[in-house]
């Protein structure tokens, strides 16, 4: 079940090239990141309500604030993937909790990380616009999420 997509875009791959790697650089933050940052924040709010006592993957957490975030909402444990081995090292270092793993991951092949159906929530935002494949995202999500599981995607619309 997905409760919050928008799947849109330009559907031109200079286009995504452009935005791709797009993260908040919580290390050395700019003025002009702070309207971007309370975006990235609201994203995750919208997972919140789904996370307590839930075993939750956060797909391409960056520096792993909103896998924090999640735990911090009552999730049991959060496991945050990302392909940036910076990113995880980051997050390993400033957002280290109980029950919070990070993890190196590339979402277009197999996340073979983890068992099927191990998880309760999936919440991955501003991601499947950037893959190569997102139909195989997809179906990898699918895979993973317990049958009675939440998936929570975000993409932007620049329509």
């Amino acid at each position: 079940m997905i409760r919050c997509a928008e799947i849109a875009g330009s559907g031109s791959r200079q286009h995504f090239n452009t935005i791709f790697m797009e993260r908040l650089d919580i290390i050395n933050p700019q003025a002009s990141q702070s309207i971007e940052a309370a975006i990235h924040f609201a994203r995750y709010a919208s997972g919140i309500s789904f996370v307590k006592g839930k075993r939750v993957l956060d797909i391409a957490c960056g520096e792993g604030y909103g896998s924090f975030l999640l735990k911090e909402a009552g999730a049991l444990s959060v496991v945050g993937v990302d392909i940036s081995e910076i990113s995880i090292s980051q997050a390993k270092k400033l957002f280290a909790d109980k029950n919070l793993e990070y993890l190196v991951a590339d979402l277009n092949k197999p996340l073979s990380l983890f068992k099927n159906h191990e998880f309760d929530v999936v919440i991955s935002t501003e991601t499947i616009e950037h893959l190569i494949n997102p139909k195989f995202f997809l179906e990898s999500i699918k895979q993973l999420i317990k049958p009675d599981g939440i998936i929570i995607l975000t993409c932007p619309n620049y329509n």
